[in-house]
């Protein structure tokens, strides 16, 4: 077996685990599109994308293992995965779209392979550029520090890190350049 097509495994909402086999090399978009009950889940390491919406709506989804190999992770590939609470970015990853965790509710760090050039993250799990003059994702369960995108011209607006003071109110600062 070397390809898994998209829409294979869709609504297999009982599917609590599967074993990919190391031949694999493809797992098309929504391959495994709303199945609730996976659990964990293991990229083989001949998989070099991660395609949109390959996971998404497994709700159950609490351990993605991304393949040493792996190159890109594009929108939707982890999207309303409510249980994943963090992901491991490998060495060689170099498009990760922030997209690809939208509505992951219990998502809190993201942690980046040292020896990735392309990412860096910062203790407390939110994922940048390597050079930290972008933000790509901030994970959605923190709730210290808020970054918004300005809709003008998709610079990100910075908001400090709030204090219990702020009470859910804060203050826009330009980030810097």
């Amino acid at each position: 077996l070397i390809e898994i097509r998209g829409n294979a495994f869709q609504q297999c909402f009982s599917l609590e685990s599967i074993e990919i086999p190391e031949s694999v090399a493809y797992i098309g978009g929504t391959a495994f599109y709303q199945c609730y009950s996976l659990k964990e889940f293991t990229f083989p390491d001949n998989v070099y994308n991660i395609f949109g919406d390959v996971l998404r709506y497994c709700y159950d989804l609490e351990t993605v293992n991304l393949s040493a190999g792996a190159k890109d992770i594009f929108a939707g590939a982890f999207e309303n995965c409510r249980s994943l609470k963090t992901i491991t970015i490998p060495e060689d990853v170099y498009i990760v779209t922030g997209e690809a965790f939208v509505n992951c509710t219990a998502f809190e760090k993201v942690v980046v392979d040292s020896a990735n050039s392309y990412f860096s993250a910062e203790s407390d799990g939110i994922l940048f550029n390597e050079d930290k003059t972008k933000l790509v994702y901030y994970p959605a369960n923190k709730t210290e520090a808020v970054y918004t995108r300005n809709r003008y011209n998709n610079r990100y607006l910075c908001i400090h890190k709030c204090t219990e003071s702020c009470n859910g109110s804060y203050p826009r600062q330009r980030c810097s350049d």
